[in-house]
């Protein structure tokens, strides 16, 4: 055993110096001896050298048996663990105690840990503290920063006796709505949303492996047969064979191509229609021929008119015949006309006179007809008319009061419209236009001289109002005037107005309402005509 205890350089009896070996092992068995025999007699120094060799020695000789043999002590662990689970937990420090305030210390609160209101003490009495400084105390704890100083402190007072104003430095929540704040993302490897809605909404999900293979969605089973999904696929390759791909140039190229062959054949339709449409009218030419051939021709010199035919087709016009869809292959055949004719007097013996017809006869328009004062009749179409002239007047009312009407003085013979050589008068421009409304301004401009108009259409520095405002200040009075007349005809015929003022519509009456057609009915009914009411 005591050669177990001996390091492993002394142990080895191999080795070449095993004498030496030997009288290490024989120091040590003396040494030993002596320290259990007479350890009183050993000085003090070499009894602490011995004991911490010896300890030394102890706990070397200890490792090398745990190297050499591989002992563990599991009795020695369990009893070590239970003993420290058995030992009582080393006592917390006491907290410490808030120091007392100050003399002249206010509690005010501040933000602690996890925003816990906490209490500290501010002077704010001394004469050190400034405005600057009472500013500053007010701002943070949101009161408001304006006053002088007595009123800064007097605030801050205020807040430290009320202990409930002081959960107003909370943080508030901001969006609410979203709900509580979830831990931000961290990396790459952040959990996804999906998977966080799936974990908000079903907590108690567990993962059960199933029995069997997931069963099969209805969408999963093929609604298809093999001939069918065989008939699609020839009809991919047929449409593929057809239309193969073609890339962005030969794209053009077949473009261009089919826009060639479109203009050629839009040309050689209209040549086809050119020739269809000289054939037909080389028939008809031919058709007329045939009908000025045979339908006699009467000249009556006293008269001077031309009568074809028996009177009772004198007032009827012979019109050619009509074009239709259809080719003429032949002329149309004349023979009921012919046989009229037979019965009709013989007029031979004069000779017939050439007789023309127009290649297209138009439709009669509506005809116009309108009386100048000077006696002129002046008969016209839309097509004698030209568009309204673009003209204005407000730069030289008098030339508008020279072009108003025929009928007065002030008729200048000129005009911006000009139907069929004759001037006509602005007043008949409303028969002529289908909107041509008439003109207040000519009336106001005629109650009185020139000097007198402008005199009454001047403002007050002296110049000439313009057009437009002359406009708006003739358009304001006829409005005036509207609402009196308005109001004097309810108070003249009181409980009749409903049954005199009225307009028929949709087969239903109705009183008059607006002040313009009161008014205008009111000055009917009193004989007083006003141009401006047509």
């Amino acid at each position: 055993m005591l050669i177990r205890r001996l390091p492993f350089w002394a142990r080895d009896t191999n080795t070449p110096n095993s004498n030496f070996a030997r009288l290490c092992q024989f120091c040590l068995i003396a040494v030993c001896c002596l320290c259990l025999v007479a350890p009183a007699t050993i000085p003090s120094s070499s009894s602490s050298f011995m004991h911490a060799t010896a300890g030394s020695y102890a706990m070397e000789t200890q490792e090398n048996d745990d190297d050499i043999m591989d002992v563990d002590h599991p009795e020695a662990s369990a009893a070590e663990r239970k003993r420290e689970q058995h030992e009582p937990a080393p006592p917390e420090p006491a907290p410490t105690a808030a120091a007392p305030p100050r003399p002249g210390h206010l509690p005010f609160p501040k933000l602690g840990e996890n925003n816990k209101i906490e209490t500290q003490y501010i002077d704010i009495t001394s004469k050190k503290v400034g405005v600057k400084e009472l500013k500053s105390y007010c701002a943070a704890f949101g009161l408001p920063t304006t006053g002088k100083k007595e009123v800064l402190k007097n605030r801050l007072v205020a807040f430290s006796e009320t202990p409930e104003r002081w959960e107003t430095l909370k943080p508030r929540a901001t969006r609410t709505q979203l709900g509580p704040r979830r831990e931000p993302k961290r990396g790459k490897g952040a959990v996804k949303q999906s998977t966080l809605r799936a974990a908000a909404s079903f907590p108690s999900r567990e993962k059960h492996a199933l029995a069997h293979m997931p069963l099969p969605l209805p969408s999963a089973i093929p609604v298809q047969t093999e001939s069918q999904r065989a008939a699609i696929l020839n009809w991919a390759k047929t449409t593929v064979d057809r239309y193969p791909y073609l890339n962005k140039a030969e794209r053009h190229a077949a473009a261009a191509a089919r826009l060639e062959s479109r203009s050629q054949s839009r040309l050689q339709a209209n040549t086809l229609n050119d020739h269809e449409l000289h054939s037909r009218i080389a028939n008809v030419e031919a058709s007329l021929s045939s009908l000025q051939m045979t339908v006699p021709s009467i000249y009556v010199p006293s008269v001077g008119t031309l009568v074809g035919g028996p009177p009772a087709l004198a007032s009827t016009p012979l019109a050619p015949p009509a074009l239709v869809s259809a080719p003429l292959a032949s002329a149309p055949s004349v023979s009921p006309l012919s046989a009229l004719l037979a019965s009709a007097p013989s007029v031979s013996a004069l000779p017939p006179l050439p007789m023309s017809l127009p290649d297209q006869v138009a439709e009669p328009s509506i005809m116009r007809t309108l009386h100048l004062a000077d006696g002129v009749t002046v008969t016209f179409s839309a097509s004698d008319v030209g568009p309204p002239p673009a003209t204005t007047f407000a730069s030289d009312i008098d030339l508008l009061n020279r072009m108003w009407d025929d009928t007065s003085k002030h008729w200048g013979h000129y005009s911006h419209l000009v139907i069929k050589n004759q001037y006509i008068p602005i007043v008949y421009w409303k028969q002529v236009y289908s909107r041509w409304p008439r003109s207040a301004i000519v009336s106001r401009y005629r109650q009185g001289t020139e000097e007198e108009f402008w005199a009454a259409f001047t403002d007050v520095n002296g110049n000439q109002m313009t057009y437009s405002d002359i406009c708006k200040n003739l358009q304001d009075t006829r409005a005036q005037d509207n609402e009196r007349l308005a109001a004097q005809a309810r108070n003249e015929y009181g409980k009749d107005f409903n049954k005199v003022f009225t307009y028929k519509k949709h087969g239903q009456m109705f009183v008059k309402r607006k002040a313009a057609d009161i008014a205008k009915q009111y000055r009917t009914l009193q004989g007083h005509v006003d141009d401006d009411d047509d």
